[in-house]
């Protein structure tokens, strides 16, 4: 008997030791995470695990609980915006998964507050089908393909999403040339942050709340003096940088190699810019931003001679800023030591009315014998979205074709309809909530 009640007496000791600390348990453990990454990361297990990816009734069941009833998709030229998730189902999303089939997705950033988020991932594909109206190339290559992210959220479900993917590098690695050979080296890939701050980073259970606005000054203040004012001091860059760049430009490892590939020819073409900021979001020491540049191309860029006409340039990046890097001007204000900028040039060129997509496609009908005017006015044939619903796919652009594939695309349809509707890797829908 007294035993039991010294185990008691010990048991009461214990839970009141518990409840007298817990306040202190509590403030030791991590910080929550962002709401808006639980519906980022729902959602997203679904297209990376390519779930009922061509079934519409039960890939769009899935989806549903993550999207703002019309939301927008806004993806890269020569894509249009669709509102909703019919739209999206048969643009960006099914052409996608055509062309690059089973992509394996990588993701190494991935930051975000309660109503934005911003991720960062390549993909590892297999190109083989048709992409943006320009065949897979006949070896059908692997490839990588820089993927960016952008999310508005609202009462819980993502509003808007901003996409870019590297069309040049793709383009760039199927064997197509449509423009001058780049600068700087591999301009064609991704790499991650160099800091041990998670994978994807930053890691939620260890950020400082209070580096976000640090952070955000240092890459709010780079855009406006490098892109803007064009500066080209390059005072928020460390000298030790890795900057990403998209493909036709590279990859720099200095201010110098930064500054005289990128931003002086950039302030060179292009004058009195001006920006349009979409979306900015901070976590930690990491930023990111979804803006457009909008200004005057009056100089030669890219091989292209100067036009006279308004370009809006739009662009996607991040940057890791190591906070209390000494900063000309600013003191220990922090500096950028990894950089990611990606950069939809086959739309800027677009506007400028050269067709990079046409010189893709010329040089594929070069290759097989194929007339490239044949192609760009045969009709689009119809793509299965359902194993129940034909629909005819949207027409991406004018010049954008599928007269060569046409009897492929029949082919596929017919192999849809008699295939019987089957889980993507046999995982129960009902998983993915």
């Amino acid at each position: 008997m007294l035993l039991v009640l010294a185990e008691s007496f010990g048991m009461l000791h214990v839970l009141g030791c518990l409840l007298l600390f817990s306040p202190l348990l509590e403030a030791a453990g991590p910080p929550p995470a962002p709401a808006s990454k639980s519906v980022i990361g729902g959602m997203a297990v679904i297209i990376r695990q390519h779930i009922q990816w061509n079934n519409w009734t039960a890939w769009s069941k899935a989806m549903a609980p993550f999207w703002a009833e019309n939301f927008t998709y806004d993806f890269i030229y020569p894509f249009p915006k669709t509102h909703g998730l019919r739209d999206w189902y048969l643009g960006e999303h099914y052409h996608y998964n055509v062309a690059f089939p089973n992509f394996k997705s990588t993701n190494f950033l991935y930051l975000g507050t309660d109503d934005a988020c911003s991720l960062q991932s390549y993909h590892t594909v297999y190109w083989t089908g048709e992409f943006a109206g320009v065949p897979a190339p006949p070896h059908k290559p692997k490839i990588y393909i820089k993927d960016m992210d952008f999310y508005t959220m609202e009462n819980g479900r993502i509003l808007y999403n901003w996409c870019m993917v590297d069309l040049i590098a793709i383009l760039q690695q199927g064997g197509y040339q449509v423009l001058p050979p780049a600068p700087l080296p591999h301009g064609e890939r991704y790499f991650p942050p160099r800091a041990m701050e998670g994978i994807p980073a930053p890691d939620d259970n260890y950020v400082d709340p209070s580096a976000a606005e640090k952070a955000s000054v240092v890459l709010q203040s780079m855009i406006q003096e490098d892109l803007v004012a064009q500066s080209t001091k390059a005072r928020w860059w460390a000298q030790d940088l890795s900057w990403c760049g998209p493909a036709g430009i590279g990859f720099a490892q200095s201010p110098d190699e930064y500054v005289t590939h990128f931003l002086k020819p950039l302030h060179a073409a292009f004058s009195d810019p001006r920006l349009q900021l979409d979306k900015f979001v901070c976590e930690g020491n990491y930023c990111g931003a979804h803006f457009h540049l909008i200004a005057r191309h009056t100089g030669s860029w890219l091989g292209q001679p100067a036009t006279g006409k308004q370009i809006s340039l739009r662009f996607g990046i991040h940057g890791r800023v190591e906070l209390g890097r000494s900063v000309p001007g600013c003191g220990m204000c922090g500096q950028i030591t990894d950089g990611w900028f990606q950069l939809d040039i086959v739309e800027a060129f677009a506007q400028m009315g050269v067709d990079l997509l046409a010189r893709a496609r010329a040089q594929a009908a070069a290759r097989t014998g194929t007339s490239e005017i044949a192609m760009a006015e045969a009709p689009e044939g119809e793509l299965l979205q359902d194993t129940s619903i034909v629909q005819t796919a949207p027409r991406i652009s004018p010049a954008m074709a599928t007269g060569a594939m046409a009897p492929l695309v029949f082919v596929f349809v017919g192999w849809l309809l008699l295939k019987p509707p089957s889980m993507s890797r046999g995982e129960p829908l009902l998983q993915v909530q």
